[in-house]
């Protein structure tokens, strides 16, 4: 199942619609996506589970070419509808935004537990010493 740019002009007009109508046709571009999950999971693998079915390499050829002609109705109405953004050309962008504004600096201890694990902690100093440090801030 070959898909024609006119066939996809079609599955854009019905899942987008005008610019002005993309947010009443939202629930069906939802379906779209959330069917073609369901198939692409269901024939992940189609060799495998479609042989296994007992169908024939010629029909498990053409449901293959039927699971990317949805893939490809899905990521045409994702880009039309502005429901996928690639992320990977403001990739670099961001980086420099992390890189340039947002630091870490040292952690501070702020509690001495003398490098026990909470188990050993709580049969070491009973359950009070795990609740004492959030009964001190409650009261504060």
């Amino acid at each position: 199942m070959r898909t024609s740019h006119a066939r996809l002009r079609c599955y854009i007009r019905y899942f987008c619609g005008k610019p002005e109508q993309l947010e009443e046709n939202e629930h069906k571009r939802l379906s779209l996506y959330k069917l073609t999950a369901t198939l692409f999971a269901s024939l992940r693998e189609p060799g495998q589970r479609t042989g296994e079915a007992g169908y024939s390499p010629k029909e498990i050829s053409a449901l293959q070419e039927e699971v990317d002609h949805y893939g490809k109705v899905r990521d045409e109405v994702k880009l039309a509808s502005g429901d996928y953004i690639d992320l990977k050309m403001y990739e670099p962008a961001m980086r420099h935004l992390i890189d340039t504004y947002i630091r870490a600096e040292e952690s501070e201890k702020i509690s001495a537990f003398d490098d026990l694990s909470l188990i050993d902690l709580i049969v070491e100093r009973g359950a009070d010493a795990i609740g004492s440090p959030a009964k001190r801030h409650t009261t504060e």
